[in-house]
């Protein structure tokens, strides 16, 4: 049985690197302009956007991590290979996600109706070059440590992180229905402000959880870098 559900969230993992290739096409299918689609269905002009699509494929993504999360967690039991390509997995989720969205705002179609406050652009710029820096250093801390024959699992700050990156990018991907849903509530100076603070908030997680990575490791580190031996 415990074989059978290792193979299970194993599977779920190269699934969701297999949805992150997916996701690259939409990379390179980004308007200058969106395209008005003179429809009177609702339903018809909600699909017909790619952004709509690539958040779908992304809240699927972010099920089966939660899912090989809780496999692994209700059966106390994770793979070698889990434990190396599930991170791996997640960042490259979120790096494409970022990255993304932050084509989106160049491209200034973000939103539909009303221009994206040209700073936002830097903002997840500046989140998506911290998290791929992070994620170097803490794989050259891996690797150092697969080296000493040692497996370094992922830290509850750095689920916590990818956490709040997932609800961040689905809500950023879907600020501009959330918008026209409550127009009356919410301004478009709010929206520009929810999108600020999570992306600041995110950059703040990944700088802890990334220092804080390297501290609790640092003997790993410190060992490698003297040449010591066992």
């Amino acid at each position: 049985m415990k074989k059978f559900t290792r193979i299970v969230a194993n599977l779920l993992t190269l699934f969701r690197i297999c949805l992150v290739f997916v996701m690259l096409p939409f990379l390179f299918y980004i308007e200058k302009k969106q395209i008005k689609i003179e429809s009177t269905s609702t339903f018809i002009k909600f699909f017909k956007d790619s952004r709509i699509w690539f958040s779908i494929i992304f809240l699927l993504a972010s099920i089966t991590d939660y899912l090989d999360g809780y496999i692994a967690k209700k059966f106390k039991k994770q793979s070698i290979f889990g434990k190396f390509f599930d991170p791996i997995a997640d960042k490259l989720l979120v790096i494409i996600s970022f990255l993304y969205i932050h084509l989106l705002c160049n491209k200034a179609v973000l939103f539909e109706d009303y221009q994206i406050e040209e700073n936002i652009e830097y903002y997840v710029l500046g989140v998506l070059v911290l998290s791929i820096m992070r994620d170097f250093l803490i794989m050259g801390v891996r690797l150092i440590a697969f080296e000493q024959k040692k497996i370094i699992k992922s830290s509850f700050l750095g689920k916590l992180k990818t956490i709040f990156a997932f609800i961040s990018i689905i809500f950023i991907l879907l600020s501009n229905i959330i918008r026209q849903s409550f127009v009356e509530t919410c301004s478009v100076n709010t929206i520009h402000m929810l999108i600020k603070s999570c992306l600041i908030i995110n950059a703040v997680c990944i700088f802890i959880s990334g220092l804080y990575y390297i501290i609790k490791h640092f003997k790993i580190i410190e060992k490698n870098f003297y040449n010591k031996q066992k």
